[in-house]
């Protein structure tokens, strides 16, 4: 028989023939595999496309020859590149379009949406072939088009190696990769909003890792003082290190400017910056502000209003200092915004603000918040005619429906401001077949209660004269 019996198990495992099937095609072909494939499809033995790839084979002959076929990730920095015939021999099948067309093959094959399978022989590792190309020296467009399931740590360790240039060509084509590669050369932060979600998912899995709080802080400073060697080193976590403290503020700003969701990683990672140190409290405070006047979703500003009372955690003075910028967002109508806001501001803003504060936060349409916002005007002392002038019809036009707690909280305003009279409250009035009872008789004296129910029956006869106990009762 000709050929060895690793090539005869790979024939049958490709084509899924039996033994002597392979084997006489293996004979009849002089031991190449690709040609008994096609012997095998021809007799009608194997229904599958054969797919050859000439450039890519030559590639990967290379590949082979060189030693990276049976290399590990932890060889890939000092493995040889070959010969300058070798290397265009490479690039020229990783530069064509074959090595996409089976890479997109595999792809769909592994993900379950092959429709067809083929029979090829190119059998490496695609992390390992994909290296291969980058050290070869592939564009960052092609790289970061055939990027898939590469492990990041070697990835980084190739990437890294071919300089600044190319990876901002490379993260402007993914964002795979990006965070790393702009923490190592400290390139300018992207104002794309993938890059920076990625950059929030990186400082948060990075906190979550550590398991640093501020009365540790040792673990995290010697991984950001470790970023480099971690960067260059395929095995450690390359989510750590410089894109977790060094540029933290910078990236906040890029994040609030871009408009990046808050209610993601990045409202947890902004307070737990703070607390350690990475920006500074006041920028925060201001970057919050602008997040917060710039929401166009009740959501979002319910979020930006926790990091700022919950997570940094603003004193009433703040708020109050803060009055003229928290009005337009009062004005918003969210109501647990009003909840938390406009007590503080009703309780301490000057005469001047405190009209524009209750006029915005009176038109809530929730009882609730409209409560609370009353129960603050009422603890408040009677302000300044002129702000009595302009906030007194507005608590005085209040519909209290039948709330009888709503109407309680107006009357406080009311009596607290003197106001003058308000609405009672609900008036409930009895409708229905129910009738006033009617005024006694002098002298009358009360009816046996049999005596009441046969007259009650009687209604539902013709005549109330015909029944015959209504002459003794009237008696």
């Amino acid at each position: 028989m000709t050929g060895s019996t690793a090539a005869l198990r790979t024939l049958r495992q490709k084509t899924g023939v039996g033994v002597m099937d392979a084997a006489k095609a293996l004979k009849d072909a002089g031991g190449d595999l690709v040609a008994a494939a096609e012997l095998l499809r021809e007799r009608g033995l194997c229904d599958r496309p054969v797919v050859r790839y000439p450039q890519l084979e030559a590639t990967v002959a290379v590949f082979t020859e060189l030693g990276w076929s049976d290399a590990t990730y932890d060889d890939v920095p000092t493995l040889l590149l070959g010969t300058p015939a070798q290397q265009r021999t490479a690039l020229a099948g990783l530069r064509s379009g074959q090595w996409e067309e089976r890479h997109r093959q595999s792809w769909m094959a592994w993900r379950g949406w092959a429709r067809q399978e083929t029979v090829d022989f190119i059998e490496v590792d695609p992390a390992m072939l994909w290296m291969f190309a980058v050290r070869l020296g592939i564009g960052a467009r092609r790289a970061a088009q055939m990027a898939s399931g590469v492990p990041e740590g070697p990835a980084l360790a190739v990437l890294a190696a071919r300089g600044p240039q190319f990876a901002r060509t490379f993260i402007g084509h993914t964002s795979w990769m990006a965070v790393p590669l702009v923490a190592y050369h400290r390139l300018p932060v992207p104002d794309d909003r993938d890059y920076l979600s990625g950059w929030a998912r990186s400082v948060q899995d990075a906190l979550a890792e550590t398991r640093v709080s501020s009365a540790q802080p040792s673990q995290l400073e010697t991984s950001v003082a470790d970023s480099r060697v971690k960067l260059s080193n395929p095995r450690q976590n390359s989510r750590t290190g410089e894109a977790v403290r060094d540029r933290f503020a910078e990236h906040v700003r890029a994040a609030v400017t871009a408009g990046l969701e808050v209610t993601g990683p990045l409202g947890r990672v902004l307070p737990a910056g703070v607390s350690r140190g990475w920006m500074d409290r006041a920028e925060a405070v201001g970057l919050v502000l602008a997040g917060l006047d710039a929401a166009a979703r009740p959501v979002n500003r319910k979020a930006w209003l926790g990091i700022w009372l919950d997570g940094l955690h603003a004193t009433d003075a703040e708020i109050v200092a803060q009055a003229d910028a928290l009005v337009p967002v009062l004005a918003a109508g969210d109501a647990l915004v009003v909840e938390r806001l406009a007590p503080v501001l009703i309780g301490q803003v000057d005469d001047a603000l405190l009209a524009d504060v209750a006029t915005v936060a009176m038109t809530m349409s929730t009882k609730k918040a409209l409560r609370v916002v009353l129960t603050a005007l009422a603890r408040r002392p009677r302000p300044s005619a002129e702000t009595v002038e302009t906030v007194g019809p507005q608590v005085m036009a209040i519909d209290v429906g039948h709330d009888r707690s709503l109407a309680r909280a107006v009357q406080a305003v009311v009596d607290g401001w003197g106001l003058g009279e308000a609405a009672d409250g609900p008036q409930t009035s009895v409708e229905g077949l129910w009738r006033p009872v009617p005024p006694v008789a002098a002298g009358a004296t009360p009816l046996p209660v049999d005596d009441v129910a046969d007259l009650l029956l009687a209604r539902h006869l013709d005549g109330v004269d015909n029944y015959p106990g209504v002459a003794a009762i009237r008696r």
